[in-house]
């Protein structure tokens, strides 16, 4: 400006407006992108940078290692047993609150002095207590579901191996027959050697034809699956991977027969009969490392002695089940619900 008035010429506005207000100095950029536009610059802030880039990477890559599976679960040995004690608890405690509101509608109906008596002896209270196993199944699974996929975040498929063998795929249903039919074999071997008296299971069979079908529906179409579910599904892979497979094996074996021997505490044939299926089913998961298997020969298994209580139905005056050879390994094998 000082200059214009010197030289006397005349000072355009815009000129003069930069003398008055000059334009203000980047300090930012002089400290910060100035230096990083060289190839020296750049080289240091990477050299810098990558030194945090390692740190981060483990993290990443360590996802798949860490993937849930059938023999990784998501959940420790004490989770699995109270998931086993809760099976168990409610097998016993559903049922038993089921039989106490019927007694209560006839308790007045009969004499105190005979009450025990004629209600172990009544076909209805004897078809509500085994109805109500089906609730206690229904729980059961709900339970297991909910440890399993951590309430639906994961899938039930894919940590309890819930899939057909890749080699063989639906032919692995063949395998699954062969192996109950070694079972039936071998438990026909029992059979021969050991006898025992009448179990609480061929009282509920014989009680009542409804009580009979209660039986082979529970038999056949929940228990496969939710017994799996406890035992070979949430127990085994937690105490496989705690103590071993040999461990795994017999523990889990081992609770399975002993939750039956109550009911079938009368026979002994029947209490080996279960602790050798137990013993196959939870080698078939130890092997074949799958719940799915399992489900399978369990299923077959019930299925085949189910067969047997329902020709007991249609020929009722049949004197022994030792008439046939299908209804004698049904019957000497049992039904587990």
């Amino acid at each position: 400006m000082i200059a214009c008035w010197r030289k006397g010429g005349a000072c355009s506005k815009d000129k003069f407006l930069s003398l008055l207000f000059p334009a203000p100095v980047s300090y930012t950029r002089c400290i910060v992108d100035t230096p990083t536009e060289t190839p020296a610059a750049r080289q240091v802030a990477n050299a810098y940078a990558e030194e945090f880039v390692p740190q981060m990477q483990p993290a990443q890559q360590s996802w798949p290692a860490q993937a849930f599976g059938p023999d990784n679960p998501p959940w420790g040995v004490t989770a699995a047993l109270l998931v086993w004690l809760a099976s168990v608890g409610l097998l016993f405690i559903v049922p038993t609150l089921a039989g106490a509101a019927y007694i209560i509608t006839r308790i007045n109906r009969v004499p105190a002095d005979k009450l025990k008596e004629a209600i172990l002896a009544d076909p209805h209270f004897i078809l509500i207590s085994v109805a109500a196993v089906i609730p206690a199944h229904l729980l059961t699974f709900w339970l297991v579901w909910w440890l399993v996929t951590g309430n639906g975040r994961r899938s039930f498929r894919d940590i309890t191996g819930w899939r057909w063998s890749r080699r063989l795929g639906p032919l692995e249903a063949f395998a699954c027959v062969g192996i109950v039919g070694l079972l039936f074999l071998m438990n026909g071997i029992i059979a021969h050697y050991f006898h025992g008296g009448e179990t609480d299971l061929e009282k509920i069979i014989s009680s009542s034809l409804a009580a009979r079908y209660t039986v082979v529906v529970l038999a056949t179409l929940s228990a496969p699956l939710v017994e799996e579910a406890v035992y070979r599904g949430v127990l085994y892979p937690a105490l496989q991977r705690a103590l071993g497979a040999l461990w795994a094996v017999l523990i889990v074996s081992a609770l399975f027969a002993s939750v039956h021997v109550y009911q079938y505490r009368d026979n002994f044939g029947v209490i080996a009969a279960i602790t050798m299926l137990s013993l196959a089913l939870t080698l078939v998961r130890a092997v074949t490392g799958r719940l799915l298997p399992c489900v399978i020969v369990h299923f077959l298994f019930n299925s085949a002695s189910s067969l047997s209580i329902l020709h007991d139905a249609s020929v009722p005056q049949m004197p022994a089940p030792t008439g046939l050879l299908l209804s004698a390994l049904g019957r000497i094998a049992g039904l587990h619900f």
